[in-house]
């Protein structure tokens, strides 16, 4: 399911189709993520985590924008890169359990 943007907000890359401008998209999705680190690394907050949380936050951006993408679909209305970030956010949720999990259990012995 390919999301067709508007005459207004559509590309064309030189091939003649209107593209939503991804690049875009992705490129304020990191300025946005840069901005959101920062102040949680001035307030110290999820230290330990934040690299999971980028890469889960990314991994979601990634499967939202899919849909505006003309990429093959593999199964059931995903693509490649949708499946593959739907794994990989179950990878990163599992290391940010973990490792909450060991930060727990390390405070609990203290």
């Amino acid at each position: 399911m390919i999301v067709s943007p508007s005459p207004s907000r559509g590309v064309d890359f030189g091939d003649g189709c209107l593209r939503h401008p991804t690049q875009l998209y992705e490129s304020a999705f990191h300025a946005t993520a840069l901005v959101s680190l920062l102040i949680l690394e001035r307030k110290d907050i999820f230290t330990g985590q934040r690299i999971k949380l980028y890469f889960i936050a990314y991994l979601t951006y990634r499967f939202v924008s899919e849909w505006l993408r003309p990429e093959p679909i593999l199964g059931l209305g995903l693509t490649g890169y949708q499946w593959a970030a739907l794994g990989m956010i179950g990878v990163f949720a599992m290391l940010w359990i973990r490792d909450a999990r060991s930060v727990a259990a390390g405070i609990a012995e203290q």
